[in-house]
This record gives C-alpha cells, sequence and structure tokens, in this order.
C-alpha cells in the first residue's frame, strides 16, 4: 500500500509539474500548442516572423530568414546587426542539413506569421515533429496585429512590450479608419509591383498588397491565385493608376517603360523603407507604416499628421534608429 500510495504521489507530482512547466496556446489555425513555461530562444519560420519577433523581442531572436545588409543593417541597433541568417521553415527546398541546422540553434519556439492555409498547417506539424520544438501559426492580417501582439507577448513572457506594441497600432489603425473610406468604385486607384522594372504586378486582395486596401485605396491589378502576376507596361497602363509605387527606383527612371506607358499626371513613387520597406518587404507589421503613408497619399490635406503617426509607430516598432521614409518620388 505504501507502495502504491509513493508510486501516486510521484504520478501527481508529474502532472502538477508539467502543468507548472507548459502553458497551452491556440494558435491562428486553431491548433493547441504545449509551450515551455519560459521562452528564450525564439527562431523565426520565415521573413514576415523576423519582423514580428523582432519588433516584439529582438534579443530572443535566434537568427534571421533575412539577415540585414547595407542600408537596412545601418537602420538597427549594433547589437542586433550580426543576427545570422537561419534557413527558412516555409520553403519547399528545405532539405535535411538545413533541419539539422535549426535543432542545433535549440529553439524554444518557432513561430510563422503570414497568411493561414491548410498547407502551412501541415507544414507546421511537419516541422514541429521533427524538431520537437512547439510551431505556431499567426495569423498575419493587419487588423489582426493588436490582438496578436497582445496573445504572442503574454506567451513568450513580453506582456508589457505585446501591450506597448499592440497600443501603438491601435493608434495607427484608429488614425486610418478616422479618414473614412471612399465606395469600393470611387477609391484612389494604385498599382504596385515589384522588380527593376516595375512590371510584376501585385494582385489586388493578397497580403502583399494589403496596406493599399487598408489605407483606403484600390489596387487596380485583378485578384486571382497567387500574389504576383507578370504585365507589360501597356497594360498597366489600362488599369489606370492614379499612383505608382515600386520597390526598386530604376523601374520609374525617366525613360523607364512604365514613364513611357503612363499618361502625365500619373504620380510615381519608390518605397525606401529600412530596415523594412513599409509596404510589404516583407509582408509584416512594417505593413501598417505603408498603409499610413499611402492613407497620406489618398488625404493629402492630413498627410503632415499620417507622416508623423507612421514615425512614431516606427520607432516604437524598431528603435531609434529606425527612421521613417514615406513613399518617395
Amino acid at each position: 500500500m505504501r507502495l502504491r500510495a509513493l508510486a501516486l504521489t510521484i504520478v501527481a507530482a508529474l502532472v502538477v509539474a508539467t502543468t507548472v512547466h507548459a502553458a497551452e496556446f491556440t494558435d491562428s489555425a486553431g491548433r493547441k500548442v504545449n509551450l515551455p513555461e519560459k521562452v528564450g530562444r525564439l527562431l523565426p519560420a520565415g521573413p514576415p516572423a523576423d519582423v514580428l519577433l523582432y519588433a516584439l523581442a529582438p534579443n530572443l531572436l535566434v537568427g534571421l530568414v533575412e539577415p540585414w545588409n547595407g542600408d537596412a543593417k545601418q537602420a538597427v541597433p549594433q547589437r542586433f546587426q550580426a543576427l545570422p541568417g537561419v534557413p527558412r521553415l516555409t520553403s519547399h527546398n528545405l532539405s535535411s542539413d538545413d533541419l539539422e541546422k535549426l535543432r542545433q540553434l535549440k529553439a524554444d519556439l518557432v513561430v510563422d506569421y503570414g497568411d493561414i492555409n491548410p498547407n502551412y498547417v501541415a507544414l507546421a506539424d511537419r516541422i514541429q515533429a521533427s524538431l520537437g520544438v512547439p510551431y505556431v501559426l499567426i495569423d498575419g492580417r493587419l487588423r489582426e496585429a493588436p490582438q496578436v501582439l497582445r496573445r504572442l507577448g503574454d506567451a513568450i513572457g513580453r506582456p508589457e512590450r505585446g501591450q506597448e506594441l499592440a497600443g501603438a497600432v491601435q493608434s495607427a489603425l484608429a488614425l486610418i479608419d478616422g479618414a473614412g473610406t471612399a465606395a469600393p468604385d470611387q477609391r484612389v486607384p494604385f498599382y504596385y509591383a515589384r522588380g527593376a522594372d516595375g512590371l510584376q504586378g501585385v494582385r489586388a486582395g493578397s497580403s502583399v498588397g494589403e496596406a493599399i486596401e487598408l489605407a483606403g485605396g484600390r489596387n487596380v491589378v485583378p485578384s486571382a491565385r497567387g500574389a504576383f502576376v507578370g504585365m507589360s507596361a501597356a497594360e498597366v497602363a489600362k488599369l489606370s493608376p492614379k499612383f505608382v509605387i515600386v520597390g526598386e527606383a530604376a523601374a520609374i527612371q525617366p525613360g523607364s517603360p512604365l514613364r513611357q506607358a503612363l499618361p502625365d499626371g500619373t504620380r510615381f513613387v519608390v518605397d525606401r523603407g529600412a530596415p523594412y520597406g513599409i509596404i510589404e518587404k516583407p509582408p509584416s507589421l512594417n505593413r501598417i507604416l505603408g498603409a499610413l503613408a499611402v492613407a497620406a497619399l489618398i488625404h493629402p490635406d492630413r498627410a503632415e499628421a499620417f507622416h508623423a503617426a507612421a514615425a512614431r509607430l516606427a520607432t516604437v516598432m524598431f528603435g531609434d534608429s529606425a527612421k521613417f521614409q514615406s513613399l518617395g518620388d
């Protein structure tokens, strides 16, 4: 009897220990993931998670999927400039060698931030089983950002930082909403594209162009499967955008195909944001800065207020060294 009682006591103690040292977290896909009591090492699954985790807890990052270089590196504190590159977990080309490198990092938690679909759920389950590390999927829609920041801040032991970021983002969203939104057919038309020629168009409805739509603009590239579509300058001209936003200045230099094809009066601007692009490079929290910059284009009478809000938000998210740069010619 004594041995049985002792055994039951040990089992009960183990159950209590398990409860104390793990917390269940329901991620944005509805998956219930057991987290360690203390999260001290964070592994981003892809570039959007780089941004989210750098804003929330940069000192816990074990590395970045897209390490900084050039101007971007100068826009972050020196102590974070040397964060190493890590394999991208959301890549279709993840190898067994990559997985072994990731195991060696001894992360406490993997975070993926962005779109949620069955493919990403299956990937998360597979990687979690392979690495033996909890893996959470976090909804990347910008309207969800305040809630996401609060919940994830709590989960990793940074509740005050999560609340600070959530409050700053909520204020930015309120400012955008306060400007009002026109009916869909009356919204200001925008064209946004990647590439040195500015002809890799971003489709409406994708997370990549969400900043434009959040601000009340209308993306002229029709929605369809996939975020990008190759276009000709003539095809862009037929869509009649009032504003053209590109990520590379070469795309709108004098004599470029876009400049030649589009009529006088079209406004051409470049996203030169650092350490991250403000429209979508990558599509993460930084897009809220882009939404504020787009709102300034739509509402020029309120541009000063939008730019000031973006500058404040950039400082809260990325520190004093990250100077907000609006969309410029």
